[in-house]
């Protein structure tokens, strides 16, 4: 699940694809899961963050219901709160990629960089193909550590688009 403010006064709460399959002919991502195609809006964050709750009472066991309500916090800058829940995400499903991507993030805010790459290359490790910011996070913790060479590196890592990754890691200097 993901929820997040967009510019608008509303809430949006969109659930993440769970078991995607892959078409071999056309390498197009498939589920049987129809949650993928329920899309709700709420009027305000507590609305939203009871909901989420509600839906980790009712499902104690499924860890997108923690990364949910630890996506919330942190849209609404309760950040405390959602390293919580998204720690207990992580308890559930220790290869959670959103939880991992979120958890990295987390540990370069606080300046934890190492820490941060880490994860971020864990990231990377389970599922090569994940979206293009978590090789900007890794470049952004290469260039907290000073490791200017790494940072521009990465332009080399297969898969990816070289124009658009240098611009964005020299965006990040």
């Amino acid at each position: 699940m993901q929820s997040g403010l967009g510019k608008t006064d509303k809430w949006l709460l969109e659930f993440e694809t769970k078991n995607p399959t892959k078409n071999p002919l056309m390498g197009w991502e498939s589920s049987s899961d129809t949650l993928t195609e329920l899309k709700l809006e709420f009027s305000s964050k507590e609305l939203a963050i009871n909901y989420a709750k509600k839906a980790i009472e009712l499902n104690p066991d499924e860890a997108h219901s923690f990364f949910s309500l630890a996506f919330i916090y942190a849209q609404a800058k309760m950040i405390d709160k959602s390293k919580d829940q998204n720690e207990k995400a992580l308890k559930l499903e220790p290869e959670n990629l959103l939880a991992l991507q979120m958890k990295a993030t987390n540990q370069i805010n606080d300046g934890f960089f190492k820490d941060g790459l880490t994860t971020y290359q864990k990231v990377r490790k389970i599922d090569p193909l994940f979206p293009i910011f978590v090789l900007q996070g890794e470049a952004r913790a290469h260039l907290a550590l000073a490791e200017f060479e790494k940072a521009f590196n990465i332009n080399d890592i297969k898969n990816c688009n070289e124009a658009f990754l240098t611009s964005t890691t020299l965006g990040i200097i």
